[in-house]
């Protein structure tokens, strides 16, 4: 079971389409409740043959510190929508993985992982 919820920005709305863009991506697991730590997330522009770029959620930060469990891309100006791609290993070494198409620029998506 995959859950969707992208969330765009109220200042989004009105951006100029001339302005470089983002994405942030979270993956959480399926109650939602667990940010999947060590998820690899995987961006392209729509459309065009633009790099993909690569992150891995993680907690490294300095001591007794948490960095954000939000993968932020920066978009290239232009850039209206996005592929996203969420891998993630169970403990059972199942990889689970989800891709969504058109994710607008300058939102949120937030993806649950289930199974």
């Amino acid at each position: 079971m995959l859950m969707l919820a992208p969330r765009r920005s109220d200042s989004a709305a009105a951006a100029d389409r001339s302005a470089a863009g983002w994405v942030g991506v979270r993956a959480l697991d399926g109650s939602g409740k667990r940010d999947l730590l060590g998820a690899k997330v995987v961006v392209e522009p729509e459309g065009s043959d633009g790099a993909a770029q690569h992150r891995e959620i993680g907690a490294q930060s300095h001591f007794l510190g948490a960095s954000s469990a939000v993968a932020h891309f920066g978009l290239a100006t232009g850039v209206e929508s996005v592929s996203v791609r969420v891998q993630d290993t169970t403990r059972d070494g199942e990889t689970r993985e989800t891709v969504v198409r058109n994710v607008p620029a300058n939102s949120t998506l937030v993806v649950r992982l289930c199974g």
